[in-house]
């Protein structure tokens, strides 16, 4: 009889945890089914990035970059009157029309649980580029931290980001879906002697008297969670 018991209560465990997923899983779809990407707030078949030019200075002590980032898009239907981007606990300052350097308006929805706020931009008839002012938060998803004593060296932190897979919305406002790729630049400033690298060619470096910044270029069309950046006390060395 106990045994009995077990076989009909196990199915009815089971049925339940089904229908639980069947809830949480096909609610999340509906919430979000109208985008091609049901973890993006965003709609490629909408409006498309075409290319990023992001500029942030990195301060370590606070976990905190700050900057801004020119976004160049395409709208595919040609009457789309605003770009949608992901963002995760960001502070948007403001929002500027690359074109006719009006400052645009915008509102930033309200937090969707791990997904983050889908940012609105209204945008004007003539408008294929924006730029975004804002800085992320001390406990951006993306961003982690080592304190000195945690390195080799035991002198400075070490930064580094991990986007994937969906991350890339808490350091920089995107399309963040592996359904867009969009090649990008990057000026990194950060003090010295601190040195940054990114998932990109580094092409130059400009020293201030407290500050280095580095420039950035990929060429190649990534999604946005290849975007990478790591800063600390690091040296390079020949290995061919």
């Amino acid at each position: 009889m106990k045994h009995f018991q077990t076989v009909v209560v196990l199915p009815i465990i089971g049925s339940i945890l089904i229908g639980t997923w069947i809830t949480i899983y096909f609610g999340r779809e509906t919430r979000m089914s109208t985008r091609p990407d049901p973890s993006s707030f965003s709609d490629s078949t909408q409006i498309r990035t075409k290319s990023l030019n992001i500029v942030l200075t990195a301060d370590l002590k606070s976990a905190v970059l700050s900057g801004h980032v020119d976004i160049v898009f395409e709208r595919i239907n040609k009457d789309c009157q605003s770009l949608v981007l992901d963002s995760k606990d960001l502070d948007i300052s403001k929002i500027v029309d690359q074109t006719s350097g009006e400052t645009l308006e915008y509102v930033l929805g309200e937090k969707v649980n791990d997904f983050g706020s889908p940012l609105s931009i209204s945008l004007n008839p003539t408008t294929n580029g924006v730029t975004v002012y804002y800085k992320t938060s001390s406990t951006a998803s993306g961003v982690q931290v080592l304190a000195p004593e945690q390195t080799l060296g035991g002198k400075h932190p070490y930064l580094f980001t991990q986007n994937q897979a969906i991350h890339a919305r808490s350091i920089v406002p995107c399309q963040d879906t592996p359904g867009v790729k969009a090649p990008y630049t990057a000026e990194l400033t950060v003090d010295k002697p601190l040195v940054a690298v990114m998932s990109a060619v580094s092409v130059k470096a400009e020293e201030s008297e407290t500050t280095t910044t580095y420039f950035f270029k990929q060429k190649i069309p990534i999604p946005a969670y290849l975007l990478a950046i790591v800063i600390g006390d690091i040296v390079s060395e020949k290995i061919s």
